[in-house]
């Protein structure tokens, strides 16, 4: 059974928070709506599943069938600085050398997918770093 998305996001918010301890506050995306409001975000760096991509097995009907399953998470990086040590750059290059290559504590490795701009609101500006894992789900 391919790990959880909990397990999965908790793995790589612990990864983010080791590897920019002091630097930025790394948190999931809140359960409550009203808290992931940009407008009050100073500078901090989210973490959110947003979906996952299946690949079909050649026998699916068997027993210990194994699908692919390509979890996707966006890592939203939120500043009020964008060049500066530190900034939004900074801190998207350094999200970067952290997750490249990484292995989670479940075993699954990361795979980076994409970063770019996505917004600019009431001063912050608002960069995403897709991600990808891949799992294996297996039919019992």
């Amino acid at each position: 059974m391919a790990s959880g998305i909990k397990i999965i996001e908790d793995g790589i918010i612990e990864l983010l928070k080791d590897g920019l301890r002091d630097v930025i506050p790394v948190k999931p995306f809140s359960d409550d709506i009203k808290k992931n409001d940009f407008l009050y975000a100073r500078n901090e760096v989210l973490v959110q599943y947003t979906g996952t991509q299946y690949n079909t097995p050649a026998n699916f009907a068997q027993v210990g069938c194994i699908q692919k399953e390509h979890k996707k998470f966006d890592i939203t990086v939120i500043n009020r600085d964008l060049r500066s040590s530190e900034g939004a750059y900074d801190i998207l290059d350094s999200i970067k050398k952290i997750l490249f290559g990484a292995k989670l504590k479940s075993g699954e490795n990361i795979i980076l997918i994409a970063d770019f701009f996505s917004d600019y609101q009431e001063e912050a500006w608002i960069y995403t770093l897709q991600i990808e894992v891949l799992t294996n789900y297996i039919k019992e």
